[in-house]
């Protein structure tokens, strides 16, 4: 979760931060397991299998190859290691709160490579989800990427001296 407190043309003030750690300690976050259904619809976020995920396969979750922090082309892709045949559920939010959902699925080695294509330029977040048996089991957040057509690309081939003249 992300809090972003801004105050504009001034320096926050003493009561600006009070105001906003009021804010901080009065949220409260509700945990709830998935109801186990019969059912599952892969459209939507309710329900889940009846099977459950198999022990140990919460730790299996590895990014091997993170997303980059800034691009140009909006295209690029995220790898790693998870449980056999698990689903990777990658997800890019937007600060205005539209959500991006992209899939892999782990082969039998438990490699995945999920192709990730940006539809707009912007500062994204995400997140990534493992699920077996549609039960998520793990996740975890990976850095932000800026996407931007008018960044250049830049390679540096050259060592960079300890001290700069």
């Amino acid at each position: 979760m992300f809090m972003d407190y801004q105050v504009y043309d001034r320096k926050p003030t003493k009561t600006d931060k009070d105001r906003s750690r009021h804010i901080v300690n009065t949220i409260v976050i509700d945990t709830v397991s998935p109801s186990v259904s019969a059912s599952s619809d892969q459209d939507t976020d309710s329900g889940s299998s009846a099977s459950s995920a198999p022990s140990g396969a919460a730790g299996t979750l590895n990014v091997t190859v993170l997303p980059p922090a800034e691009t140009n082309t909006g295209v690029f892709t995220i790898e790693g290691t998870a449980y056999p045949g698990s689903r990777l559920i990658v997800v890019a939010m937007r600060w205005s709160g539209t959500a991006y959902r992209f899939y892999a699925d782990a082969s039998k080695a438990g490699n995945f490579k999920a192709k990730i294509t940006l539809p707009d330029e912007g500062l994204y977040q995400f997140t990534i989800n493992m699920d077996i048996n549609d039960t998520p089991v793990a996740d975890t957040v990976l850095n932000a990427v800026t996407y931007s057509k008018t960044l250049l690309p830049v390679t540096v081939e050259s060592e960079i001296p300890e001290q700069l003249n």
